[in-house]
């Protein structure tokens, strides 16, 4: 009707929901890898202070703890 035009998303042909849980999956990815280089880097430090240098919360780090 008023002759606007959207471009196409940039998703590399997946739907919106395979997008949106490929980009949960890298969140995933991305917070277990720094916190397992925090625990290589402190192996004796607990959850509470890999929470607090991380700047994660708590059950955050309890989730992904190894």
């Amino acid at each position: 009707w008023f002759g606007w035009k959207f471009p196409r998303t940039k998703r590399n042909g997946r739907t919106q929901a395979q997008h949106l849980q490929k980009v949960a999956n890298d969140k995933v990815e991305r917070t277990k890898a720094r916190i397992a280089t925090f625990l290589a880097e402190n192996p004796d430090a607990s959850r509470k202070k890999v929470a607090e240098a991380l700047g994660m919360s708590r059950n955050t780090v309890a989730k992904y703890y190894m």
